[in-house]
């Protein structure tokens, strides 16, 4: 098993209601698949940071002696992994799923991981675009500086599949895209005081359509 088996457990994720997304795989896999996506040009955080999550609910020692494998590999590249991702992942729960049929949707929503954010507001924090183009595509044009968000360029790191679900398309009609893309970015900043710091456009609350995202709004009204 490598880094792309690890990747497409990512990719396949779809439920909220179950954590651990490596939870059926082997020890070993998991370290060997973590290590190496943290050898790529961007280094896959987001797999190693479900990775060691998952290696440390295992009692066995060949999972403890792999957290400290991955976590020095972190070491060696002078990163860490992502302390909130698991958290901000249960943030989609307050999101409901559009109701078009697929095949009709026109934009795709995307959420960039991201460095040199201070250690009061944590080291990493999130972006969140949308894009006629497909999330790859669209990421790789902000870390070559084409129409780049602010910060990209310089300190994007990669795409965070795992923050993506429940929509990677949207409607464009109507400005839907510009409201899913609100909705998206609104629920990933509750209950984040201590990270992730999420950037992108974004529309109030108050600004989303009218029986729009009602179970986002009401916990939004309710802890405010």
């Amino acid at each position: 098993m490598s880094w792309d088996d690890l990747h497409q457990e990512i990719l396949v994720w779809a439920s909220l209601s179950h954590s651990r997304p490596f939870s059926k795989l082997s020890t070993k896999p998991i370290i060997d698949g973590a290590l190496e996506g943290l050898q790529k040009e961007n280094p896959d955080l987001e797999a190693a940071t479900l990775a060691v999550d998952e290696l440390s609910q295992r009692s066995r020692l060949a999972a403890s002696n792999g957290v400290d494998t991955i976590q020095r590999a972190l070491d060696k590249i002078g990163h860490e992994t992502i302390p909130w991702l698991v958290r901000a992942r249960q943030n989609l729960k307050h999101l409901k799923k559009p109701q078009t049929p697929k095949n009709s949707y026109q934009t795709t929503l995307y959420v960039i991981l991201r460095d040199g954010y201070s250690e009061k507001n944590g080291r990493y924090g999130i972006y969140v675009g949308q894009t006629s183009k497909s999330a790859e595509e669209r990421c790789e044009e902000h870390f070559s500086g084409i129409r780049a968000a602010r910060g990209l360029q310089e300190h994007g790191i990669q795409l965070l599949y795992s923050l993506m679900w429940p929509w990677q398309k949207v409607p464009r009609a109507n400005d839907y895209n510009l409201y899913y893309e609100s909705a998206l970015h609104l629920a990933l900043e509750i209950n984040n005081d201590t990270g992730p710091k999420v950037t992108g456009d974004s529309k109030n609350i108050t600004e989303l359509p009218c029986g729009f995202q009602i179970k986002l709004k009401r916990f939004l009204f309710e802890n405010t």
